[in-house]
This record gives structure tokens, sequence and C-alpha cells, in this order.
């Protein structure tokens, strides 16, 4: 055994022909997996490159999405902010509504025969509305009413309907809120219908307001119905 390896030796010492073979053999061997390693080690570093580069850019367009939602965020929280005081003032304004409207009514001034004729035929005309609710037995009922046509009208019907009903105060003026539970927009109305009274009263010559002829025509009408009731009955 000892020679064999002897032997051995000797030959690595003073390699022949096929011992060196063998050597540039494996020399150039492990040169190609020396190479085919680096390529391998090379390729992966680069396909890491490529994947760590692909993240960084989903990580940046996140943090651009994240900063879009914050500013839509932002945007909503104001937008949110703003209907809320619309919804608040909105209702505000149906309290106030319905707070009036609860305060509504046909005062005993305006439901006799005479004004209820009169009223009648200005509601044919549409020029009032019955404003209120059916009943149990499905019959409407009137509770009070809108008036449909001009400010300067209303101003023009309160007039008339005051002198041919006698609703004068005590100093022998119109007495304007004698109409006001009975109409659902009057506080809307009043004022321009007041300025158009005074204005014709000081300019005999002003113009009345349109449709001011219906109104002559329905109190005239119901002045002829209840003349012909009185002397039916008489």
């Amino acid at each position: 055994m000892r020679k064999e390896v002897d032997e051995y030796y000797i030959n690595l010492d003073n390699p022949d022909e096929t011992t060196l073979r063998n050597q540039k053999w494996l020399d150039n061997r492990l040169d190609e997996l020396l190479n085919k390693t680096e390529k391998e080690e090379a390729g992966y570093i680069q396909e890491k490159k490529e994947q760590t580069k692909s993240l960084e850019s989903q990580i940046q367009e996140l943090k651009k999405r994240i900063k879009e939602l914050e500013a839509e965020n932002k945007s909503l929280k104001k937008e949110k902010e703003a209907v809320e005081r619309n919804v608040e003032r909105l209702q505000e304004q149906l309290n106030k509504i319905n707070n009036r409207l609860s305060q509504k009514h046909i005062p005993v001034s305006l439901k006799g025969e005479e004004a209820q004729l009169i009223i009648n035929e200005l509601i044919k005309n549409d020029i009032i509305s019955p404003m209120g609710r059916h009943n149990v037995a499905g019959e409407f009922q009137t509770h009070f009413y809108r008036w449909d046509s001009s400010k300067a009208l209303f101003g023009y019907f309160v007039d008339k309907m005051s002198f041919q009903l006698e609703l004068y105060d005590s100093g022998g003026r119109i007495n304007w809120k004698e109409f006001m539970p009975a109409f659902s927009n009057y506080e809307e109305i009043v004022k321009r219908a007041r300025d158009t009274v005074s204005n014709y009263k000081q300019h005999p010559s002003a113009k009345m307001p349109e449709k001011a002829e219906i109104i002559d025509e329905a109190i005239s009408n119901a002045e002829k119905i209840l003349k012909e009731r009185k002397n039916t009955t008489g």
C-alpha cells in the first residue's frame, strides 16, 4: 500500500501525458463551473434588481394614490360639511314654514256666504288654491288658502274684499291682518300688495293689476246670487 501511494506522488511530481491531459480537463471544467456560477449569480442579481425596481414603482404608485385619497377625503369632508349646513338651513326654513302653517286657518270673516261665493269663483279661475286634506269619509276639507296670482292682484283682492265685507279696522283702514291667517304665502306677498293699493289710491289714474276684472266680476256675481236667494226666500 505504501508503495502505491509513493508512486502516486511520484506521478504528480513527474506527470505523464495522461496526467497532464486529465489536469487540463479538470482545469477547464472548473473554469466552466465558475463561469456558469458567475453568470447565474449575475442573472439572479439582475432579476432581483428588476423585481426591486418594480416593487419600488408600485410603492410610489401606492403613495401617490394615498395622497389622492387624502385629498379626496378632505374634499369630501368639506362637501359633507357644506351639505350638513344646507340641511340645517333648510330644516330651519321648514320648521318656520310648518310653524307658520300650523297657525293658518280661515277666519270667521272669510267663512261667510258672500266671502265663500267670491273665493270659490277665484278658485275656479286659478287665482286661489284651497289647501287642506281629505277626511276619513274622503271629503276634502279646506283649512286655508294659497294665493296663486300676482302680489299686486292680492292687494286689489284684499282692498275690494275689505270694502265688500266691511273688514276695516277702527281707523277705517284696510285690516290686512284679517287675511294673514287665511293665506299660506301671505308673508311673502303682503308688502308688494300693500304698495300696490297705496299706489293706486294715491294715483287714481294708475293702472289696475292684471286680472282685476275677474275679482270685480266675482264680487258682482256673488251679489247677484245673494240677491236672488233673498228674493226666493223672502
